[in-house]
């Protein structure tokens, strides 16, 4: 995992599939996210860049031990709040 500095900002890259996970979570966190659902099947995590909505949403089936939506749901609740209803 790295990063490289782009014309604007900075973008993590990776050359193996589990790295690309790390970097999504990264890059996630640098994004103003200001929601986020949180249901058994998936997560949910809406942001906004330069005034434009954007959405993630992160199927259960990436949880995994380099990913730990645990991990992901504490950052969130520290940062965003608790999750909404959905």
């Amino acid at each position: 995992l790295g990063y490289k500095k782009t014309s604007k900002s900075w973008r993590f890259f990776t050359e193996e599939k589990a790295g690309l996970k790390v970097a999504v979570l990264h890059q996630l966190f640098l994004l103003n996210v200001y929601e986020w659902y949180n249901t058994p099947e998936f997560l949910l995590i809406k942001f906004k860049v330069k005034g434009e909505e954007g959405a993630y949403i992160l199927p259960k089936r990436m949880d995994s031990k380099n990913f730990s939506f645990n991990t992901i749901r504490k950052h969130l609740k520290e940062t965003v709040g608790e999750a909404q209803p959905l």
